[in-house]
């Protein structure tokens, strides 16, 4: 399960897959606060990889397979930091 480690109890699960060449895009996807990574997955990433371009999509911070720290303030700042680490 791969997941960026972001202190001792915090971590974000994710899902990448490269472009196939330089002149393709990856794809970034960002959950509603009730989803995760699934919703990307059954139509918009396969179809996106299969004209060869990168997705990646990540769970926020208490979403499935994201832990967080007890106590963090799980809010809009806190989703905007980790999207720009």
């Amino acid at each position: 399960m791969p997941t960026i480690q972001l202190g001792p109890q915090d971590s974000l699960y994710y899902e990448y897959a490269l472009p196939e060449s330089d002149s393709r895009f990856t794809f970034c996807f960002f959950n509603a606060l009730t989803g995760d990574t699934n919703t990307w997955e059954t139509v918009i990433g396969p179809r996106l990889r299969a004209a060869g371009h990168g997705t990646l999509a990540y769970n926020l911070r208490g979403q499935t397979n994201s832990r967080f720290s007890p106590g963090l303030k799980l809010d809009a700042d806190l989703i905007v930091d980790d999207a720009i680490w």
